[in-house]
């Protein structure tokens, strides 16, 4: 009997087998984790509430954001490793956008009811409020699914069953709906009645009127009609942007910050006759005309 190795034969047995490891590897690498099922789902979902806001309110950026989103959710699918945590950055990007950079995400979630104003359907503010708890629940579950997912790709990604996370989720799902039962039962703030002369108040993004006439010696009030964040300034919207100007005979007013049910604001008296301007800075073209004789 021949016992002598053919080196071509265990060159070929080398081969066959460094194959079917790398088959075994492609295979595993593409097997998704619950985690990885689970983040992209959330993505997904977050991307298209990101498309039909972003269709809402004309701003393309938050279709690209969406896009980005898309992309992050599709590497995942391929078995990737490494993306989830692009969704835990996009997730906190997010978060900070909605509490610092812009005070609208805010603004609807504590109006359920009259967050467009006294005068529209409670269910259009009720919609956006939903809009934005989902939002906002997403966001929060992709940075923590992103760093879960990566952290099991990498270093747990021989377990496979968590009979606890079906629970955990069961309970982070119920958040929202909770959050989205609560808002419900909200009724929306009373209006304010009869304004008396000189008055005018600050509904949820312009000025109760376009206008208003008042004679030497008068002052201006401003009553927030329903704890409405504005920040007010002597000036007016030119070109799409906010300009704080220094109008002669005008009392001064720069960045009053309001944010109240029934806070007061009083800005004068008047004493030179003339046309004048007071604008929200937060508002896009939010001003009213003063009109002193």
């Amino acid at each position: 009997m021949n016992l002598v190795k053919n080196p071509s034969q265990e060159l070929k047995i080398d081969e066959v087998t460094e194959k079917e490891k790398t088959q075994k590897r492609r295979s595993s690498s593409r097997k998704l984790s619950v985690f990885s099922k689970t983040f992209i789902t959330v993505l997904l979902v977050h991307a298209a509430i990101m498309v039909i806001l972003g269709l809402a309110v004309q701003q393309p950026a938050v279709l690209i954001l969406a896009g980005v989103e898309a992309a992050v959710a599709g590497l995942t699918v391929f078995g990737l490793r490494w993306p989830p945590i692009i969704g835990s950055l996009l997730g906190l990007a997010m978060l900070y956008i909605f509490t610092a950079a812009t005070g609208f995400p805010i603004h609807h979630l504590t109006h359920p009811k009259d967050a467009f104003g006294y005068g529209v359907l409670p269910a259009f503010s009720f919609l956006m409020y939903m809009v934005m708890t989902g939002l906002f629940w997403c966001a929060a579950m992709l940075i923590v699914m992103g760093l879960a997912t990566v952290i099991h790709n990498y270093f747990f990604s021989r377990w496979q069953s968590f009979p606890w996370f079906r629970t955990v989720l069961t309970g982070l799902i119920c958040i929202w709906v909770g959050a989205v039962v609560v808002g419900a039962l909200v009724q929306p703030d009373k209006p304010i009645g009869t304004l008396a002369p000189g008055t005018v108040s600050l509904n949820v993004g312009s000025f109760s009127q376009t206008s208003i006439s008042l004679v030497k010696g008068q002052s201006l009030t401003l009553v927030d009609s329903g704890a409405y964040h504005h920040n007010l300034s002597m000036g007016q919207w030119v070109s799409g942007a906010p300009l704080v100007q220094n109008q002669p005979g005008a009392p001064t007013l720069t960045n009053k910050d309001v944010n109240g049910s029934g806070v007061t604001v009083v800005l004068g008296p008047f004493t030179t006759a003339g046309t004048f301007y007071l604008m929200c800075s937060l508002h896009h073209n939010m001003q009213l005309k003063i009109i002193v004789t």
